[in-house]
Formats: C-alpha cells, structure tokens, sequence
C-alpha cells in the first residue's frame, strides 16, 4: 500500500476484463439525464447521399408520367452529344439518375454496405468528393470510349448504366 499515490486505494482483487464495477458506470455521462451540451447529431453523408438518389428517381418517375415528351435523359443523362451541345452539368447529374427500380436498388445496396466504412475511414469531405470524382471518373471514360467507339456512343449514360 505504501505505493500508492494521494487519494487511491487498493483494490480487493485485481481487475480483469470480465470484471465489473458498479462505479465505472458512474463516471459516464450518457444514459442520466440531459445529454452534454454539442452539436446535434447530423445525418451521415452515406445516408444524405441514399435519401438524394430516392428523392431523384421519385422525381425522374413523377416526371415521366407527368410529362412524358420531356426529355430527361437529353439534358440530364450523360451524352456524347449533350456534352457537344455544352451541357457539362450532365458530368454531374447523370450520377443520381437511374434506369428503373431495380438499378436504384442495386446502387442503394452498395453505397449502404461500402459508403459508411469508407466515410469512417476518409471523413464526410473527403467521402463527398471521392463520390463525386469516382462519377465525374466514370462518366469522363464513358465518353472516351464514345470518342474510340463511335459505334457505341448512340445513348445516355444513367448513373454508371448505358440506356
């Protein structure tokens, strides 16, 4: 006991993993009453990004039933020819398009399964930006191979799905 600095005292037996003590819970601030003063807690960038492609694809349906001569895929799906008229946002905006149901769920299962560890890993800002440069990537080797492959350029890219 001579060991022990100012204000401890030693312990009856030796605390190992599977020990538990009463007062260890008493030290912690969550689950009694008000919660510490911070930030609200704010939605991870995996789940903005999911409610974003739903909200998209409602609209891109509301849109084809509504208004069924408008042209969507032309000014917003990725297109040889729509970037030759100089419709650059559709590097951006064919990323959150999607060809039907099943595709939107495909999408929706990989960026619910892959986007959280990543976002740990890299931080929103960064996850944000590998997210839209791996699209921009992606769609810039669509029309590349557009460029080297007349033949199979005829069409719009959908969120990574050649329609």
């Amino acid at each position: 006991m001579k060991n022990l600095r100012p204000g401890r005292t030693a312990l009856k037996k030796p605390l190992r993993a599977t020990s538990f003590r009463a007062d260890m819970l008493e030290n912690r601030d969550h689950g009694r009453g008000d919660p510490p003063a911070a930030r609200p807690p704010r939605l991870s960038l995996t789940n903005t990004l999911l409610v974003v492609n739903g909200v998209v694809f409602l609209v891109q349906m509301y849109v084809k039933v509504k208004r069924p001569t408008f042209p969507m895929d032309h000014y917003l799906g990725l297109s040889l020819d729509g970037l030759r008229h100089g419709y650059l946002w559709q590097l951006l905006s064919f990323q959150f398009l999607h060809g039907g149901i099943f595709h939107l769920l495909i999408n929706s299962w990989g960026i619910y399964v892959f986007g959280p560890p990543v976002e740990h890993a890299v931080g929103r800002r960064r996850f944000l930006w590998l997210y839209l440069l791996s699209g921009l990537f992606g769609g810039a080797v669509h029309v590349v191979g557009g460029l080297a492959f007349p033949s199979h350029s005829e069409g719009w890219e959908l969120g990574g799905t050649h329609r």
